[in-house]
């Protein structure tokens, strides 16, 4: 009698099932494991799906317990991804594709963000410099007288900082003979508010476009950060200090009365604030007085002396 030398096939004992369906195709996840045994794993099949009671089914796949499933996918997806689109021309989409395109998307929307935002600051800027040309064309016969009177300004700030003199109290007083220093629009059909007299503030004016400026003065040679210790963390020094706290009281103040329906209180809110100070700043220095005025912005602006010269000389240069 022959000898049957099949071997008997395993006994599988089935433990969990999923499926899913996809247009017409139908999908069957289902873990199995040998009886009496810890092998197992997960055996794929697909079939064309009809009815509810009639899908015919194809040939299935096994993917041992032990097979490294993540890597393997990530095969298949690239494997099925070459083949669809060289038989089929149907590209599948990964998720890494999808997560790159997002993240082009994001890129370009903070771009156009970024645009956006100066399209506004040019178009801002551009109102400014029209404005304040129809300002100049008022002062036409004065650029000389002010261009001498600011080059004079200029020499006096140098001094101050060669000499570490003192000029706050000078400082002030040219300002306010001078307004057009801040801009032509703090000097032409602009006034000066009358200050509080319990306030240390120098100079408040409500510019020709009926914006309130209100000026806390430094002497140029006054520093307005300092370093405990070299290559040490920016501290503000004392003196800035006081300004900022001069310039807030006085600020919280006139908005405080403005809400008040009294006859002499100041009806002004949320007026602007400037505070001049600071010469010839390093590096490092101009770069932490970028991030202060940032956090102070937009009522409270820290202005060097240089800005306010170069700013005052492009407003002369409006003059013809």
């Amino acid at each position: 009698m022959p000898k049957n030398n099949k071997k008997s096939k395993p006994e599988f004992e089935d433990l969990d099932k999923e499926e899913f369906r996809e247009g017409n195709t139908k999908t069957e996840v289902k873990l199995s494991k040998i009886k009496g045994s810890k092998v197992g794993g997960a055996h794929v099949n697909t079939g064309r799906y009809f009815t509810d009671k009639y899908t015919k089914r194809h040939k299935g796949v096994w993917l041992p317990s032990d097979l490294d499933i993540n890597t393997w996918l990530r095969k298949l997806k690239i494997v099925l991804h070459k083949l669809f689109n060289k038989w089929y021309k149907k590209g599948i989409i990964t998720e890494d594709e999808m997560i790159t395109q997002e993240n082009k998307i994001d890129e370009l929307q903070k771009q156009l963000f970024e645009e956006q935002k100066k399209k506004e600051e040019m178009q801002e800027n551009f109102i400014d410099y029209l404005a304040k040309r129809d300002l100049a064309k008022e002062i036409k016969t004065k650029r000389q007288e002010y261009q001498k009177i600011l080059n004079k300004f200029e020499n006096d700030v140098k001094t101050s900082v060669s000499e570490k003199t003192n000029i706050e109290e000078k400082i002030k007083k040219d300002v306010k003979l001078n307004r057009w220093i801040l801009g032509l629009d703090c000097e032409v059909r602009a006034k000066n508010k009358d200050i509080d007299n319990q306030t240390q503030i120098d100079l408040h004016i409500i510019n020709s476009f009926g914006q309130n400026r209100i000026i806390e003065v430094k002497s140029p040679n006054k520093s307005l950060f300092k370093r405990k210790r070299e290559e040490g963390r920016f501290e503000i020094t004392p003196e800035l200090s006081e300004a900022l706290s001069e310039l807030l009281t006085y600020m919280n103040k006139t908005d405080f009365y403005s809400e008040i329906e009294i006859e002499g209180t100041y009806k002004i809110s949320k007026p602007s604030g400037i505070i001049l100070m600071g010469y010839d700043l390093d590096k490092e220095s101009k770069k932490f007085l970028a991030q202060l005025n940032y956090h102070l912005k937009p009522h409270i602006q820290i202005v060097t002396y240089n800005e306010l010269i170069e700013n005052a000389n492009k407003e002369i240069s409006l003059i013809e």
